[in-house]
């Protein structure tokens, strides 16, 4: 929504002169559709002639490129990006890379609390595994772990310390102690200086 005002568009443009200027590259992530059908020419200019990496959905790029379907758009992205990468929910995450496309499976939730911030937590751990020097297709699997986790993330870990129990599903019996997922493993540490690490779940035991 910050793309809107005109002077907030030519900011953009100024800062990614700024960052090639200095030998680095500029990223960026669509967002939101309905911004982009608002200032489609914009964009436009600015993905071809800006961006080195490009972050969508399915929604937001079929709305850059005003075709029906993330296949369509697929020789737009070779013109336009450096790299790129589109993610589809459940389908996982296209990547568009030099001239390659790959397809990169999601991760299977068993339960979706919220995909709230599920795009920004791909894009997180995509540009993790890209400074790193991974390469592209491994940078999307990072992504697509970072975004099913934060799917699930919406669950709450608590502990019964009295009887040594710990898990999401003791609401009743007992204390809240922080946010998890099923994909989380959990270290408790007892009195003793006894460790232990669980994947977390309804309901297990961690000691007294």
């Amino acid at each position: 929504y910050l793309f809107d005002p005109p002077a907030a568009q030519a900011a953009f443009r100024a800062a990614a002169r700024i960052a090639h200027a200095a030998g680095r590259k500029v990223a960026i992530t669509l967002s939101d559709a309905f911004c982009v059908e608002r200032h489609r020419a914009a964009f436009r200019e600015l993905v071809a002639g800006h961006v080195d990496v490009l972050f969508a959905n399915s929604d937001e790029i079929t709305a850059l490129y005003e075709v029906a379907d993330v296949t369509t758009a697929v020789p737009y992205l070779l013109d336009d990006c450096e790299l790129a990468t589109v993610t589809q929910s459940e389908k996982g995450a296209l990547v568009v890379h030099r001239g390659e496309v790959s397809t990169v499976p999601a991760v299977t939730v068993q339960r979706v609390v919220d995909t709230t911030g599920a795009g920004d937590q791909f894009a997180a751990g995509f540009l993790a595994g890209h400074v790193a020097w991974l390469e592209p297709v491994v940078a999307a699997s990072v992504g697509c772990v970072a975004a099913a986790e934060v799917s699930m993330q919406n669950e709450t870990l608590y502990l019964n310390a009295k009887d040594g129990f710990a898990g999401t599903g003791l609401k009743r019996e007992g204390e809240p102690i922080c946010k998890c997922s099923p994909l989380d493993d959990v270290i408790f540490f007892t009195k003793d200086g006894t460790m232990s690490v669980t994947k977390a779940g309804e309901k297990f035991f961690v000691g007294k």
